[in-house]
Order: C-alpha cells, then sequence, then structure tokens
C-alpha cells in the first residue's frame, strides 16, 4: 500500500512538473511575442518619415548617390535604411541617420562588402509634387576633422548631441534583416 501511495504521488509530481515546465514556456512565449511586437511598432516609428510615398522616393534617392551607395561587386545587391533623427519634424528638410551596404550572400552566410553609416539632411524643394529623384539634394559631413565643425553647421543645435551619441545596433540590424530576407 506504501508503495502504491508513493507511485501515485511520484506520478502526480511528475505531471505537476510537466504542467509547470509547459507553463512557463507558453509565458515566454507570450511575453516574446509581445516584445517582438513592440519593437516591430517602434523600429515603424523610427524608420519612417510618416508617408509611405516619401519613404520609397528617399530609399530610392539614397540608393542613386555614389556618396551612400555603390557596387564593388557585380553580383551583389544593395540596400538603405534610414532612422529620423528630428522626431518632431514631419516636413523637408529631414535629418536622418543614413545606413547604406552592399551584401552579397556567400556559403548561406550574409556579408557586407561595403557600406556607410552617418547623419545627413535630405531636402526636397516642393512637397507638393510627385517626388523627382533628380530634385532631391543632401548635405552630409565632411569625413576627419571637418566632421564636427560639420555638424554644427548642418544641423539644429538640437540634434547635435543626438548626432554625436547615435547608437547605430538598431540600424544596423534592421539594414543586415532587410538584406538577409531578399536573398
Amino acid at each position: 500500500m506504501k508503495l502504491r501511495n508513493f507511485n501515485i504521488l511520484f506520478l502526480a509530481l511528475i505531471i505537476f512538473l510537466i504542467i509547470l515546465i509547459v507553463g512557463i514556456f507558453i509565458v515566454q512565449k507570450f511575453f516574446q511575442q509581445e516584445r517582438i511586437k513592440e519593437v516591430s511598432e517602434k523600429e515603424e516609428r523610427l524608420f519612417t518619415l510618416g508617408n509611405d510615398q516619401v519613404d520609397k522616393a528617399v530609399q530610392e534617392y539614397l540608393l542613386l548617390q555614389k556618396i551612400f551607395s555603390w557596387r564593388t561587386m557585380d553580383e551583389s545587391r544593395n540596400f538603405c535604411v534610414f532612422e529620423k533623427i528630428d522626431s518632431e519634424n514631419d516636413l523637408f528638410p529631414f535629418y536622418l541617420w543614413v545606413r547604406c551596404g552592399e551584401f552579397i550572400m556567400q556559403n548561406n552566410k550574409l556579408q557586407e562588402l561595403s557600406g556607410m553609416s552617418g547623419p545627413a539632411k535630405i531636402d526636397y524643394p516642393n512637397e507638393l509634387s510627385f517626388y523627382d529623384l533628380d530634385k532631391f539634394f543632401h548635405t552630409v559631413p565632411r569625413a576627419g576633422s571637418l566632421y564636427a565643425e560639420d555638424i554644427k553647421n548642418i544641423f539644429p543645435l538640437n540634434l547635435q548631441k543626438q548626432i554625436n551619441n547615435f547608437n547605430s545596433q538598431a540600424i544596423n540590424e534592421r539594414i543586415e534583416n532587410i538584406a538577409r530576407d531578399s536573398f
């Protein structure tokens, strides 16, 4: 009788542990999905100018400009993404952190061949037009010792600290994900 009670108790304990482990797994999955949703919503706000047509036109413009996007291999693909630095401004000029890269897939592994990352002022003369790519223009800081001076001359004072402390982790992950998904 004792052995039978022990076996029943042991079996109940095993069932309880299995239910507990499955419950923990379900809760973790739920919170992971909520976090992914939260990050996705945050990224949507960061990586848009608020209008799909403007987003697409600016992205196409960046891909056409040699200072942002270039190729070193024929079989590579180029991508550009941007993060809006000035979240308060919904009109041109836009102050962006631009991240462009040239990628290939080699041995089932994504490889970046070349790229750039940096702040840029993107402007357009007439917001009511259909975004002629030839009418866009940009201003970017020069490299080296002139960089700090150009940041002061190109960007409003309230954005300069943001630019100097920019964390590129999210924008780097975004361009890599877009590149990986395209191959």
